[in-house]
């Protein structure tokens, strides 16, 4: 059975009731506590009890619910569509959140709009578990595990924001695990460092901006975005650094030019415009296609440097909406070099850590990849106590 009661950190009643599977659920009924309002809000809550256990079609309960807000306050509840909502949010999130965040929840947003069709222009209330539960299912056909699980999340956020606003009765998201973990129980592909034979192999095979691209995320250890669309700007020969704005975190990098990076950069001869892309062709192909581009470019120079497979987009599945196939080796692994090679000449971790960017020590050390070298000056400074 529904009631209602008054929580201290609002002015309204709420509604508590038991769904069809016996769990508590409660709603603000927007309605301000008096003793006069008493019977509508309990009424309220009757009406959300319905819904909850099916007893009423959520557009039955809205347009009742609509009703009763009018009898109240003079004022219809309008409920916004999906579209609606979820452009609200986002324009909320911008401002607050880094600009790689903020591209993850517009991907979201449309590619759930997209599935959703002509519904993504109806109430949100209309949204159900099920609906998120087909989605999910269809989604993991078509990406990678983790890919799956980060789209998920952020419409949990969404949905969240909907659920305290009073849109929904219940996060439609509330009852899935997330895992970023493939079929076999395993995580995904891990990046490991190139090898000093393997990075010569591939700038043999680079043109002039890809040799340039190789260069800088070798000896600053930053990311494909940050690069690619690197300019002039950024770089000091002068004071030797170069300082980067990151798009994933948004956090200010000041890396110093490493001897050989500042012989390439000399080469290249600083135009008189300084707002100038270092790589105008690939910041192109980067802001009008996306990272994916540019990335299978740089595949294709693995390929060709024999690293991996010459198909760069190949899919484990035929079609759009096959899943790509895995490789280990990427423009990323410049990352792990970087950090690895710093590791290896003696660079205290605290200091490498700084200087690749990486938020935190647990992040810095997955990146880490010992080579044998080290490993076998390590274990030459052991003690012999064997000998008698």
């Amino acid at each position: 059975m529904a009631f209602i009661w008054k929580a201290p950190a609002s002015k309204f009643w709420q509604a508590g009731w038991r769904d069809e599977n016996g769990k508590r659920r409660n709603k603000t009924t927007k309605i301000v506590a008096k003793e006069s309002t008493r019977r509508k809000a309990e009424r309220m809550a009757d009406l959300f009890e319905e819904a909850a256990n099916n007893r009423r079609t959520a557009k039955h309960l809205r347009l009742t619910v609509s009703e009763l807000q009018r009898e109240i306050t003079g004022e219809s509840l309008v409920v916004p569509s999906f579209e609606k909502f979820s452009t609200s949010f986002l324009e909320a999130k911008e401002g607050e959140t880094g600009k790689a965040t903020m591209a993850f929840y517009r991907t979201a947003v449309r590619d759930f709009s997209s599935w959703l069709g002509e519904r993504a222009g109806e109430e949100i209330l209309g949204i159900t578990s099920d609906d998120l539960i087909k989605y999910r299912n269809e989604i993991k056909k078509k990406v990678a595990p983790t890919t799956a699980t980060n789209k998920l999340k952020a419409l949990r956020a969404i949905f969240t924001v909907a659920l305290k606003r009073g849109y929904i009765d219940a996060d439609p998201t509330a009852e899935m695990k997330f895992t970023g973990k493939n079929k076999s129980g395993t995580d995904q592909v891990k990046k490991r460092a190139f090898t000093v034979p393997e990075m010569k192999a591939i700038l043999e095979k680079c043109s002039d901006e890809w040799r340039s691209m190789v260069c800088l995320g070798l000896y600053t250890g930053q990311r494909l975005g940050d690069l690619a669309t690197l300019r002039w700007q950024s770089i000091n020969l002068e004071k030797g650094k170069i300082e980067i704005e990151t798009r994933k975190t948004g956090r200010i990098v000041t890396i110093p030019i490493a001897p050989p990076l500042a012989s390439h950069l000399k080469e290249l001869k600083a135009p008189k415009n300084r707002m100038a892309f270092l790589h105008p062709e690939l910041a192109k192909l980067y802001l009008e296609k996306g990272s994916p581009q540019v990335s299978n470019q740089f595949s294709n120079i693995l390929a060709a440097a024999g690293l991996r497979e010459k198909v760069s987009h190949r899919k484990t599945k035929k079609g759009r909406d096959g899943i790509r196939a895995k490789t280990e080796l990427s423009f990323h692994c410049l990352r792990a070099t970087a950090a690895t090679l710093l590791h290896e000449a003696g660079v205290p971790a605290a200091v490498a850590q700084e200087f690749i960017g990486h938020d935190s020590e647990a992040v810095h050390k997955a990146y880490l990849k010992i080579g044998d070298k080290a490993l076998k000056e390590a274990s030459e400074t052991l003690p012999n106590l064997l000998e008698s």
